[in-house]
């Protein structure tokens, strides 16, 4: 349960941060058409202004996600945090069950045993009688 709701919480910031970057890319002007508009190369360097554009068209590309990386492993920690509560659960039964194979029952045999016995197999015998009609 928490496995998806954190994954679903994920998902939606994803997207919520997707949206809001692209509206904010979207108001961008690139080229100056005077000397009075501001550009991005005013506040970034050159190197940066690259990056930035290589992002948005990414996000752009890639349909907003920005955050596969994040998704990949939040759900590999939630994995991992299921494995690890029910190791926990099960622990305590494991250890009672792991002297099971080594109790002297198993290991007696009677040699006339007086009570019935089944099996899985076929058996030569009748089992049910039928009218003859």
């Amino acid at each position: 349960m928490f496995t998806r709701e954190l994954v679903m919480a994920v998902d939606n910031m994803e997207h919520s941060l997707a949206t809001l970057f692209t509206n904010a890319a979207a108001k961008f002007v690139w080229e100056a058409a005077t000397p009075f508009t501001a550009t991005p190369d005013l506040l970034l360097s050159s190197h940066a202004v690259t990056q930035l554009k290589k992002l948005m068209v990414k996000v752009i590309d890639e349909d907003g996600r920005l955050l596969e990386n994040s998704m990949t492993e939040s759900q590999a920690q939630c994995q991992n945090a299921v494995e690890a509560a029910l190791h926990t659960i099960m622990n305590p039964i494991s250890s009672q069950l792991i002297a099971l194979p080594d109790l002297p029952a198993w290991n007696s045999r009677q040699a006339a045993s007086t009570h019935l016995s089944f099996s899985f197999s076929p058996q030569e015998y009748i089992t049910q009688w039928t009218s003859g009609e």
